[in-house]
C-alpha cells in the first residue's frame, strides 16, 4: 500500500518562518489603537449600551492582529 502524502495544498496553508523582527510598540500606542477601534465598533451599533466589554475585546483582537499582519 502507498503511504498517503499531506502536502499544503490539502490543508491549505502555508507555513513559512519569519524572516524578521516583530512590529514593536508602546503598550500606551497599542491602548490608544485600540480604544480608537473599540470606540468606532460602538458607533457601528449605535452605542447602545451593555456591549463594551465585547467591542474591547473585538478591538484588541482586530489591532493585534493587524499589528502581525503587518510584519509579513
Amino acid at each position: 500500500m502507498a503511504k498517503s502524502k499531506k502536502n499544503s495544498t490539502t490543508t491549505g496553508k502555508v507555513s513559512r518562518p519569519l524572516t524578521h523582527k516583530p512590529v514593536v510598540i508602546s503598550d500606551s500606542a497599542r491602548n490608544s489603537m485600540v480604544s480608537d477601534a473599540a470606540y468606532f465598533l460602538a458607533e457601528h451599533r449605535g452605542f447602545v449600551p451593555g456591549d463594551e466589554l465585547k467591542d474591547w475585546a473585538l478591538a484588541e483582537r482586530e489591532i493585534d492582529t493587524k499589528l502581525i499582519l503587518k510584519m509579513d
